[in-house]
């Protein structure tokens, strides 16, 4: 009989080894009941944590725990229990490693279930500390996102979050008044002020204190408005009106009327009165428009009324001044009450000097507007830059053609490319063809350009004086004079100027500013009294000047200040001593008067002074001149908040970022530590928060020797393409290495 060997193939046995079985048939019997049965090697891994028992019936006993487990149809049976097996070391380390990212979280819940109330005391210090606008919390994808992530999770509304904020306010500031009482001795108050952009004044008041612990803690006691918004016309005195007109694309006209005005406690204001259509230009009609405002807002005390140099607007000033005398409301029967805009005189200047040399400005605009027609012909001329090496990266602007301001500005960018359009005349032959058609005017000459560099140090004079003559956010009155004694000063130099070009100009531009300012009669005193009660000019600063450029005239104009300086004065006084008079206030007893002289003057209305004090103060030195840069502005979203709101919202924050209180619980430094060292990885948050791949290479040093750090963001599995990036980038800019002069080194301490 033949001998059968193992019918499983050898080669691939690794682990076991089978014997093979020799039998010999009887005869007459079938062989392949004598065959050994047909068992395979066990292929599976989960065989190397498993031993079969023998002569159990397919059961198999696990190595580490010793649960004997039966395999009846494969390993599944298995797999579960490698699973769950609490001596397997695989699970071992899988609890240690969960256990330590349970430790490093941030942020840990002490309950596995959702808790709405936690979950809104967090999204209310969320807005509170990243400053956060109420209306994000009904962000359409906010809402979303929010849902996604716990749709059990109710998000309230601007209203609700508004109210949480302020509980939150009320108990962080009841606990704060308990840490203080309680764990500081004395305390240290530091006061700032802010300003909105309403013009708002703002005081906070912050306290620095030592805990028991010696930690010293900075919290924000109160964040304040200090001045009351006074904006009602009742709480001011004299209000100046400007008109201005308007003309929409469907050429209807309009006209505005702008109130300024000083509120009681000195804070300037600006508010539009009416924005309305008119039919007709003529003064009359735009003055009864004026007068039905000033009805409606039952506001008579106009002090004066700035227009333009329209010849209607003399006839519509006429017809207020009649109009307000009958009312009795005018100081100084309104004989100073019209105000011309010397914005307006300063643009009619400009363009008297510059209409001779019109045509090279003409040539230059249309360069300029052959640039900018197309991106195309932008790019050949930005080609046309590189080719230069011009290092200005200003962008060429097209002026308005009416507004001789913008004129200059775009001047200014284009002087600076002058090789790139002389470049661009031989690189692109459109341009010559497009600039010489119609016989229009030819592309910029060399003259053109030497026109443009000498009338720019004109030009500026005029658009640096309109720019600070037109503020409305703070008083121009007082400089208002001191601009056209300067203007006219420098136009004086102009027209002795050794290039006749200039001098040319200086004597046309004289020509219009003698028109409005050159004459006594064209002089509004008013302004004139402005500069007088400026404490850094007086009346020093004014009589000189009129002795400038008016000489004998000049002493008429000064009497004529002086008195009516005085005249405004008692009128002033007479109303306030008459409002005195009326409440029948009693003299106020004096110590120092012990034979009761003043108590005597005072009742029978007698000066204790018999110099006036307007006298005094003229009579002091003037005060020196400066810049005040001080004060803080408040952000434009905390600006447009109630100034209550405001003070919940700053206070809150800071009470929610300042350090914790020592006393309530004890710092883990090395939890501190921890913290320290993630804040080399700040700059990384975002790309971890989207899961996407970042890397951040040095790319050089700053002036101060200080790193400067370039971060690459990639799409998502693209990290080998950002390690090849970031490595030839720190090849390209990084030629040597070096320490900064201080340093701390957070990874080696």
């Amino acid at each position: 009989m033949s001998s059968i060997g193992d019918y499983v193939d050898s080669p691939l046995m690794e682990n076991e080894e089978h014997i093979a079985t020799t039998s010999v048939a009887p005869s007459g019997e079938d062989i392949s009941a004598h065959l050994p049965s047909s068992k395979r090697k066990n292929r599976s891994q989960e065989w190397n944590h498993f031993t079969e028992v023998p002569n159990s019936g397919q059961i198999a006993k696990c190595h580490y725990c010793g649960h004997l487990i039966k395999f009846k149809d494969g390993t599944s049976a298995m797999i579960m229990h490698l699973k769950r097996c609490k001596e397997h070391p695989d699970n071992q380390e899988h609890k240690r490693q969960k256990t330590q990212n349970e430790e490093l979280s941030v942020v840990s819940s002490p309950h596995s279930t959702f808790d709405q109330a936690a979950c809104r005391l967090e999204l209310v210090k969320m807005f509170v500390g990243a400053e956060l606008p109420f209306r994000f919390v009904e962000n359409v994808f906010f809402r979303n996102f929010v849902n996604v992530l716990q749709p059990q999770f109710d998000i309230p509304s601007r209203t609700t979050l508004r109210r949480a904020i302020w509980s939150l306010f009320d108990a962080e500031r009841e606990r704060l008044k308990i840490f203080i009482s309680k764990h500081c001795g004395r305390v240290c108050l530091t006061t700032g002020t802010w300003t909105s952009i309403q013009n708002l004044s703002y005081m906070s008041l912050t306290a620095h204190f030592v805990d028991k612990n010696w930690n010293l803690h900075k919290r924000i006691l109160n964040f304040c408005q200090i001045t009351s918004h006074t904006g009602e016309f009742m709480d001011c005195g004299r209000v100046c009106l400007t008109t201005d007109t308007w003309t929409s694309i469907q050429n209807l006209s309009y006209m505005s009327l702008t109130a300024h005005f000083v509120d009681k406690n000195w804070n300037l204001h600006k508010r539009i009165l009416n924005f309305c259509q008119i039919t007709s230009h003529t003064g009359e009609f735009m003055a009864k428009e004026v007068e039905t405002c000033l009805n409606a807002w039952e506001l008579d005390r106009v002090f004066s009324i700035t227009v333009d140099n329209a010849s209607s607007n003399d006839v519509g000033i006429k017809f207020m001044k009649k109009w307000m005398n009958a009312r009795n409301c005018l100081l100084l029967n309104g004989e100073y009450i019209h105000m011309r805009c010397c914005a307006h005189i300063l643009s009619l200047i400009v363009k008297e000097g510059l209409k001779d040399e019109d045509i090279s400005i003409i040539r230059i605009r249309k360069a300029v507007k052959y640039v900018r027609s197309s991106p195309s012909r932008l790019a050949r001329f930005k080609g046309c830059v590189e080719r230069e090496k011009i290092s200005y990266k200003g962008l060429i602007c097209l002026d308005v053609e009416t507004r001789w301001n913008s004129t200059y500005l775009m001047l200014v960018t284009a002087v600076k490319y002058k090789k790139a359009f002389d470049l661009l005349e031989i690189a692109d032959a459109k341009y010559v063809k497009e600039l010489s058609k119609d016989k229009g005017p030819r592309v910029p000459l060399s003259k053109d350009w030497d026109f443009a560099n000498t009338v720019l140090p004109f030009l500026r004079i005029f658009y640096d004086a309109t720019v600070r003559i037109s503020g409305s956010s703070y008083v121009t009155s007082n400089i208002y004079m001191k601009e056209v004694f300067a203007i006219g000063r420098k136009i004086r130099l102009l027209c002795e100027h050794n290039d006749a070009s200039i001098k040319l100009m200086g004597i046309s531009v004289k020509s219009k500013y003698d028109k409005y300012w050159g004459n006594i009669d064209g002089i509004n005193v008013m302004l004139l009294i402005a500069v007088v009660l400026d404490p850094t000019s007086k009346f020093g600063y004014v009589n000189y000047f009129l002795d400038y450029f008016f000489e004998v005239d000049g002493e008429a104009l000064k009497t004529k200040l002086s008195s009516s300086l005085k005249s405004i004065y008692r009128e002033y006084e007479g109303r306030e001593e008459g409002s005195q008079s009326m409440g029948e206030s009693q003299p106020e007893e004096d110590d120092n008067d012990i034979h009761g002289m003043g108590f005597y003057k005072k009742s029978t209305g007698q000066r204790i002074d018999p110099m006036f004090e307007l006298d005094k103060y003229l009579a002091e030195e003037c005060e020196p001149y400066f810049v005040d840069t001080g004060g803080r502005v408040l952000d434009p979203h905390r600006s447009n908040l109630t100034p209550t709101i405001v003070e919940v919202l700053v206070c809150t924050q800071d009470w929610l970022k300042g350090s914790p209180f020592s006393n309530l619980f004890d710092e883990d430094l090395e939890e501190l530590e921890t913290f320290e060292k993630a804040a080399l990885v700040r700059f990384s948050i975002a790309g971890n928060f989207l899961r996407l791949p970042a890397v951040t290479v040095p790319v050089g040093y700053d002036k101060l020797g200080l790193p400067i750090g370039l971060q690459f963001i990639g799409r998502p599995w693209s990290e080998a393409t950002l390690v090849h990036l970031a490595f030839a980038m720190q090849a390209i800019c990084m030629s040597d290495y070096r320490k900064s002069e201080h340093y701390y080194d957070l990874l080696r301490r």
